[in-house]
This record gives structure tokens, C-alpha cells and sequence, in this order.
């Protein structure tokens, strides 16, 4: 029999071993093992990044260049810039207008200076209503679409030619749904498959509910009822949709009743993730995260301001670490502050588990499941985690994870750990176990394969009766 192909596309770099380009790099394994994968990554990177079995085993590999990289400008570039969103938004592309409008919504500038407050104020508040305004006129597509839409753009001919060419088209993210589900209509034997990590729609309907600021509230009203849409459009042109956790797959079964859809867990490398301890002299407290993600961010204030105080009376010389990509750019307003240690894209993230006494998951939103709580305890590190922290994952409150159900539950079940050094390691080690039975990436792979190819067969079958 012919061997079919298959066109990948992923938003982020399929490279592990962390971050969401980990379940992408595993799902791009089992799609070469059954297909010829030709592979298209929306984000500029090396291609010598990619390990040696993503190499071998796609038969190409395509990327977006670096050219729409947001590198630093000179302060009077970057004034002239602000200027011209303030004076005449009209002048800017759509979908830079719109990411730089989701921007300071999310980020209003708070500084001493007032003639700064003022200006940047109006800056603000001009192109978030002017870009509003191209919604209120028409415009459909949401601000979460656009972080990759230049780069689509760029690559959009070569992956249309690279459609044409196969049976199976695999969308990594559900962001991209936008531009890409009109595509069955030039080819309608395609038959497409989603690896929705989360569904993101619901993060923007967090964010309207506890916006506070009128303008956040109509901004996050807008991106949630748009993402919503998009997200559920693209769904139904998909043959086959694949989630982290059960919770995932009965929110889109609420919209969708009747889709094809199968829960595929995260996992984690076991054989990079090794326990190897070398705690800190100090207690110390170690949250892991890409913290360009808002989730992540809002996790960290949310723990700095309403929990971590209630941990240091108990323990004054505690050390808050905060490690992940980017996180002296995001988190700067914590640099330099007692008992805080900034990490930012650390090359390699298993010395500072090593290094941690307890991990934390303070997270208020999200969806899909939490690699970070999968590495930690492979680690054999204690994990205290929010409900939705934990969410998705098969774990047992008190068994192998602690589950806080408030701010003083939280601080308190972290001091009891810090006591009890009997609980921290019948809690490790059962976590341990539970991670070597049900989330070792190469059990999940093993699954992944026999799940999709199963599927494969009947869409092919569907495809034969037509």
C-alpha cells in the first residue's frame, strides 16, 4: 500500500524536553512512524535545534525566518513608533495594531513619572478602541490568532502545495483554526486532525469575569465570544480531535456533541527527568513556566502577594524561585526583592529542581494539563498545586499531590511539607510511580500511535466508500 502523507503544522518549536513543543515533538514521531510528515514550524528557530530522530524520521522540514522577530529598537525608534499608534492608528496592519491593543490591555503601565502615566494612558486606551472599532466593522479574526499570522502568511504557498500533496493535515494548536480550515474546500478528501493542547477560548472568558477595568472587560469580552467561535468552527471541519484531559474533551463535546474525540495525556521524559538531590541549604519554593504565558504570570502574582507572605512568617528564610523563559523580562517588578530569585530561559531547567524543596502550581486559569507538575514529580518533588492547577492529571489529593483549596491552605500545606520530611517522601515516591505507569511519554507514544492509526484506517475506509 502507498504510504500517505501527512502536512504538520505547529505554532511552537516541536523541541523538547519542556514546554508545549514537547507534545508536539512526540505527536510528530508517531505521524512519521505511520506517514510521510513534511513539517511546518510557525516560529523562527535553528534547524539544527531539531534532535536527530525529528530530522531522520520527517521527510521535510519547513520554518518561518526570523525576519518578523520583535528585536529591541533604539528608545527614540520605539517612541516614534508609540507616537504613530497614538496619532494614527489608521496607519498600522491590522494584526499588529490588534497584538499591540492586547498588549497594553493586559499590561497597563503603572510608573511614577506622570507625564509617562498620561501618555501611555491614551496610548492605551486609542488603539485598544481603535482596534475595537475593526471587530464592531467586521473583522472576526481574534488577537490570539495573530501571534503566528505573519509567519502563516509567509509560508502560506508552500503549505497549500504541501496539501495537495497529502491525505492528512495536522494542526498543532487551535489558534491557527483562522486561517486554515477553508482548505478543505480546495481539497475536500482531506481529512484533518487537531491536537488541541488547551481549549483556549476558555482562558479569555476567565479573564472577562474578573476583568475589573471597563476596557479589559469589553476587550476580553470580544476576544472570548471570537476565540469561541473560531475554535468551534475549526472543530467541525476536524475528523479527528485530540486533548490532554477528559475535562477538554467534555467542554468541546458541550459545543459538539457527536465529535471524534480522544484523550491522549501528557507526559514526560522519565529517562531525562531523573531524581537527583541537591536541595538548597534554605528552604526553597520553585514555580517552572513559559511566563510570556499569562496564566503563568498571573500565577506568580497571585502567589507573591496572597501566599508567600503567609509562608515566610512561618519560614523567614524561605527563597521564592521563579524559572522559565523569559522571566526576567516579564517578571521584572520582583528583581532585586528579598526572598525572590529570578531565573530567566534557563538552559536546563533539572538543576533547579534539584536544587527545590517543594514546587508550587498557584494557577487561577487555563486548560489542557500542566507538564510542569509531571516534571516535578519525576523529580520526586513535592508538588502543591490549585485545583485548576491539577486539573486533567490523575492524581490523588494527599497521596501523591497536594491539592489547596485557598490562599491560607496553600501557605499552610507548604509549611507542613517543610516539617515533615516522612510526607515528603511517601509523596514523592508514590508520584514517581504513578509517572512511570500512565505518563511516561514512551507508554503515551506507544498509545498515540495505536489510537490515531485506528483512526487513520477509518477515515480511509470513509474516504473508499465516498
Amino acid at each position: 500500500m502507498k504510504r500517505q502523507n501527512t502536512t504538520f503544522i505547529s505554532t511552537d518549536p516541536p523541541i523538547p524536553p519542556t514546554g508545549g513543543g514537547t507534545r508536539a515533538f512526540h505527536f510528530v514521531k508517531v505521524m512519521a512512524g505511520i506517514s510521510n510528515c513534511h513539517l511546518f514550524v510557525l516560529s523562527p528557530m535553528l534547524k539544527s535545534a531539531f534532535l536527530s530522530s525529528i530530522m531522520k524520521s520527517c521527510s521535510s522540514i519547513n520554518i518561518a525566518s526570523d525576519k518578523f522577530s520583535e528585536m529591541p529598537d533604539k528608545p527614540y525608534i520605539d517612541f516614534l513608533k508609540k507616537l504613530r499608534m497614538l496619532f494614527a492608528p489608521w496607519s498600522i496592519s491590522k494584526c499588529k495594531l490588534i497584538l499591540s491593543a492586547n498588549y497594553w490591555v493586559s499590561n497597563p503601565f503603572i510608573g511614577k513619572n506622570i507625564f509617562k502615566k498620561v501618555f501611555y494612558y491614551c496610548l492605551r486606551h486609542t488603539i485598544s478602541w481603535y482596534a475595537l472599532s475593526l471587530y464592531r466593522l467586521g473583522y472576526t479574526i481574534p488577537a490570539r490568532s495573530l501571534e503566528r499570522y505573519e509567519q502563516y502568511e509567509e509560508m502560506e504557498l508552500s503549505i497549500k502545495k504541501q496539501i495537495y500533496k497529502s491525505e492528512f493535515l495536522w494542526i498543532d494548536f487551535s489558534t491557527i483554526f483562522p486561517f486554515l480550515t477553508a482548505l478543505r474546500r480546495n481539497k475536500s478528501s482531506l481529512k484533518i486532525i487537531c491536537n488541541a493542547h488547551n481549549v483556549e477560548y476558555k482562558y479569555m472568558v476567565y479573564r472577562y469575569g474578573t476583568a475589573t477595568d471597563r476596557l479589559e472587560k469589553k476587550w476580553y469580552k470580544v476576544q472570548a465570544k471570537l476565540l469561541k467561535e473560531a475554535e468551534i468552527k475549526g472543530y467541525k471541519e476536524c475528523d479527528l480531535i485530540i486533548t490532554c484531559s477528559e475535562a477538554d474533551r467534555a467542554e468541546i463535546l458541550s459545543n459538539l456533541p457527536g465529535a471524534n474525540i480522544e484523550v491522549i495525556p501528557n507526559g514526560v521524559d522519565v529517562n531525562y527527568f531523573i531524581p537527583n538531590n541537591h536541595l538548597s541549604p534554605e528552604p526553597s519554593i520553585l514555580f517552572t513556566g513559559t511566563m510570556g504565558f499569562e496564566p503563568n504570570k498571573e500565577a506568580v502574582d497571585h502567589f507573591i502577594k496572597n501566599i508567600f507572605p503567609l509562608v515566610i512568617k512561618t519560614n523567614p528564610s524561605c527563597k521564592f524561585v521563579i524559572a522559565g523563559a523569559n522571566a526576567a523580562k516579564v517578571c521584572k517588578e520582583y528583581v532585586g526583592v528579598n526572598n525572590i530569585e529570578i531565573i530567566s530561559s534557563p538552559l536546563d531547567i533539572r538543576p533547579h529542581y534539584n536544587e527545590a524543596w517543594i514546587v508550587v502550581v498557584p494557577l487561577l486559569s487555563g486548560s489542557g494539563t500542566r507538564l510542569k507538575i509531571l516534571e516535578a514529580m519525576a523529580m520526586e518533588k513535592p508538588v502543591v498545586s490549585t485545583v485548576i492547577g491539577a486539573e486533567g492529571l490523575v492524581f490523588n489529593d494527599g497521596k501523591e499531590i497536594l491539592i489547596a483549596l485557598n490562599e491560607d491552605d496553600f501557605a499552610e500545606k507548604i509549611n507542613k511539607l517543610f516539617r515533615n520530611k516522612q510526607q515528603v517522601a511517601d509523596i514523592t515516591k508514590a508520584a514517581r510511580e504513578k509517572i512511570l505507569k500512565i505518563y511516561d511519554w514512551e507508554r503515551i507514544e506507544d498509545h498515540a500511535s495505536e489510537v490515531i492509526s485506528k483512526n487513520a484506517s477509518i477515515l480511509e475506509e470513509q474516504l473508499y466508500l465516498k
